[in-house]
């Protein structure tokens, strides 16, 4: 099973969310949040053709030695650095290594730099399992009614 970097992401945020989008139950196209955020890598900042995608991840940007990660928000910075920390640990899969940077607005001002130490890459391999066992369960996870859930796209799947 290929993981991709939006379920690394969304694990962070939601087991459901992750779940549900791993079982394609897609909400995104109905929320005006993720329609800004693609925004955002259409300008300025981003230009069309700096996204790389390969066996289910897809990189903002590479830029010399650092693999880049934009988010709109620094809301939820911990899912960003796991999964810009899960792009870095596919790319040492096959054999290249390369720094972290995760950034965010709409100028793409660095939050932080990363690099994938071992003591991360022990604990990224734990997170994997717990995706994939979450992914494989029969049942699906339940809601998690936090503040947070309101500005969420799968809300109304959720709650209405």
């Amino acid at each position: 099973m290929v993981i991709t970097g939006t379920e690394v992401n969304y694990f962070f945020h939601c087991h459901r969310q992750l779940y549900l989008f791993h079982h394609k139950i897609y909400q995104e196209q109905n929320s005006e949040l993720v329609k800004l955020g693609k925004l955002q890598h259409e300008n300025r900042f981003f230009d069309r053709n700096s996204e790389i995608a390969f066996n289910g991840i897809k990189i903002d940007k590479i830029d010399g030695d650092y693999l880049i990660e934009h988010k709109k928000t620094k809301a939820d910075l911990k899912a960003g650095e796991w999964q810009l920390l899960y792009y870095l640990y596919r790319f040492k899969e096959i054999g290249i290594t390369k720094k972290g940077r995760l950034t965010s607005g709409s100028r793409g001002e660095i939050v932080k730099e990363l690099e994938l130490t071992s003591l991360k890459e022990k604990k990224l391999l734990l997170y994997l399992d717990e995706i994939r066992e979450i992914l494989n369960s029969d049942e699906t996870p339940p809601v998690i009614d936090k503040p947070k859930c309101k500005k969420c796209a799968y809300y109304e799947f959720c709650y209405i």
